[in-house]
C-alpha cells in the first residue's frame, strides 16, 4: 500500500510500534481492494457503505522507512553530483541550478511510494 504520510508521522508511527501497538491504515474506499472487500459481505449494502476498512501496518516494513530515506537521499546526492552540481556550502552556481532542474528523482518502491503531507491518517491500537 502507498503511504503518504509526513517522515514526522512515520516516525510517530514507529514510537507507536516501539510501544507494542498496532497501527493501522484505512484502505482507500476507491480502491479495487475496498470494491472487493465490500462484495464479501452479504449484507444490506446501504450499511457495508458505512464500514471502513483498515491493513494494520507491517511493523518491520515501518521500521525500515527512515534508513530507506536516506538512501534514496544519498542516491540522489550522489546523482547530482555526478552531474556536477556539488555546490558551495548552501549555495549554487546558476549552472548547477539549471542541471539540477533537468535531474528528477521519485522515491517509489514496494515501501515507500510517496512523501507528501496528506495528514495523519492512521490509527494506533493497543491491541
Amino acid at each position: 500500500m502507498p503511504f503518504r504520510d509526513s517522515i514526522s508521522s512515520v516516525l510517530a508511527l514507529i514510537e507507536s510500534l516501539r510501544e507494542d501497538k498496532k497501527v493501522y491504515l484505512p484502505i482507500d474506499d476507491g480502491s479495487d481492494l475496498s470494491r472487493s472487500l465490500r462484495s464479501y459481505f452479504q449484507i444490506d449494502p446501504m450499511f457495508v457503505r458505512q464500514i471502513s476498512f483498515l491493513s494494520r501496518l507491517n511493523s518491520v516494513q515501518t521500521r525500515a522507512i527512515p534508513e530507506q530515506i536516506k538512501d534514496k537521499v544519498l542516491e540522489w546526492a550522489c546523482d547530482l553530483e555526478t552531474a556536477g552540481v556539488t555546490g558551495d556550502g548552501l549555495s549554487f552556481s546558476p549552472k548547477e541550478k539549471e542541471i539540477a532542474h533537468f535531474i528528477t528523482f521519485n522515491i517509489h518502491n514496494s515501501t515507500i511510494d510517496q512523501l507528501n503531507n496528506m495528514g495523519m491518517n492512521w490509527k494506533v491500537s493497543d491491541d
